[in-house]
């Protein structure tokens, strides 16, 4: 992405050098290699200027021979770089976390009207039991029914059986004195 403001862009050359630094000259060519920057009498040229002896240190040789010095940038203007640089990431994880819920509310938006729609559906549907299983269901009940019919007979014809076999020991007892 090309970033539009020269200011930020100055840093970033800046940082790119690092502690070797650049010349002026090596500065003023990459100056007018920037697409803004059409001639040495731009608005644009003179900012980048301007920038240069505001956020470099001017220090020893670059080339000693040729006693060229170099620039190279101040600590304050990194920091402010790497500010920068985490304000964009900041952006764009919050653009993403954006997006990411947007996605995520429609998405449960579109479970619960699915919900509501299917419930509604199955409330006002007709339903209809087939032959088949109305039979089963009648001889469920009807093998259960017989089943505990029989159990409950067998149940009371015992506890008859205990009574008679209870009355007559009774009996017996009363009766022998």
């Amino acid at each position: 992405m090309q970033e539009k403001s020269i200011f930020i862009r100055v840093l970033r050359y800046g940082a790119e050098k690092g502690l070797s630094g650049f010349t002026l000259d090596q500065y003023r060519d990459w100056l007018l290699s920037l697409p803004e920057v059409q001639d040495k009498d731009s608005i644009e040229y003179n900012r980048g200027h301007t920038l240069l002896e505001e956020c470099f240190y001017y220090g020893g040789y670059a080339d000693k021979e040729q006693k060229l010095h170099h620039y190279v940038l101040k600590n304050e203007y990194y920091f402010r770089l790497v500010e920068y640089q985490e304000l964009e990431e900041s952006r764009k994880a919050a653009r993403s976390a954006n997006r990411n819920s947007t996605i995520a509310i429609s998405i449960s938006v579109l479970a619960i009207v699915s919900s509501v729609f299917l419930s509604y559906r199955q409330t006002t549907a007709p339903i209809t039991i087939s032959e088949g299983q109305v039979k089963y269901l009648q001889e469920l009940l009807t093998t259960n029914t017989e089943a505990q019919i029989k159990q409950i007979e067998k149940q009371t014809s015992e506890i008859t059986q205990a009574l008679s076999s209870t009355r007559e020991k009774i009996d017996k007892e009363v009766s022998d004195p």
